[in-house]
């Protein structure tokens, strides 16, 4: 949701693979009607969280062509159709692996719009998360809109990419630690569990809040982030909240997910 301020582009990337969580449906067999050669290697992946199905997936730019939203019986928002390329096939790939993870909560497709900020307007009692970057997308959701869940997934930062993060993401405090810790990974992590943050928070904050708006409290420990807030965001929200962001890493991507309950009112 803040991505787009740092104006950063990467060559793509592969999907994540990992052993698929017991009870889940098998994406192959929920997918629908998929474009062929541009989403591929749809695959679960455990989060930890109880009832959340999380898939990630490879798209390649290279195989899209608008006519692909008509072939998959998905609806292009009017505000991308004079968007670029990669922008709609993005969002299509986004809305193609949602699909399919609704299918594996049991549901039957449905439309899924976009709403204040760019988030996902998902069917009612469904809560849920989708990211995309350079090739890579991933989706989590859960039947129960009672929850915030949020998840990002981040191409490692180099370059440009990472004096962007470097200048622009990361506090003070976060880059005092990053000089500390020494980790080629850092930067890219917090940025993407500042992402996660974001669309876990949103819901409730209901307003944009930048990336100083909160700060890494503690190296990462066993696969968590814990992200501090640095002022106040809700009256639920006040400054110092902590928020343990999951994360995983592999070759070319960091991926990062967190869940919290919504609070009352």
């Amino acid at each position: 949701m803040m991505k787009h301020l740092l104006g950063l582009s990467e060559p793509p990337g592969p999907a994540v693979r990992h052993a698929a969580p017991p009870g889940h449906l098998s994406p192959a067999a929920v997918s629908g009607t998929m474009p062929d050669g541009f989403l591929a290697g749809i695959s679960p992946f455990d989060t930890g969280i109880p009832d959340v199905v999380a898939l990630s997936a490879a798209y390649r730019t290279g195989r899209f062509a608008h006519d692909l939203y008509q072939v998959s019986g998905i609806t292009c928002p009017e505000a991308l159709l004079t968007a670029g390329e990669k922008r709609r096939a993005e969002f299509l790939a986004g809305r193609l692996l949602a699909r399919a993870a609704l299918a594996s909560l049991g549901l039957p497709p449905a439309g899924i719009g976009i709403g204040a900020g760019g988030a996902p307007l998902w069917p009612a009692g469904i809560m849920g998360s989708i990211s995309h970057s350079a090739g890579r997308c991933i989706c989590l959701v859960r039947n129960d809109a009672a929850i915030l869940l949020g998840a990002d997934t981040e191409r490692h930062a180099t370059g440009r990419a990472l004096t962007a993060i470097l200048r622009l993401v990361l506090t003070d405090a976060d880059r005092a630690m990053n000089a500390a810790l020494g980790l080629p990974g850092f930067p890219a992590l917090v940025f993407s569990a500042k992402e996660t943050l974001y669309k876990l928070l949103h819901p409730v904050v209901q307003r944009h809040f930048g990336f100083p708006c909160a700060e890494a409290a503690e190296p990462p420990q066993d696969g968590t982030l814990v992200l501090r807030l640095t002022r106040d965001l809700h009256p639920s929200l006040p400054a110092g909240a902590a928020f343990p962001i999951r994360y995983t890493t592999d070759a070319t991507h960091v991926t990062t997910w967190a869940v919290a309950d919504r609070p009352p009112g």
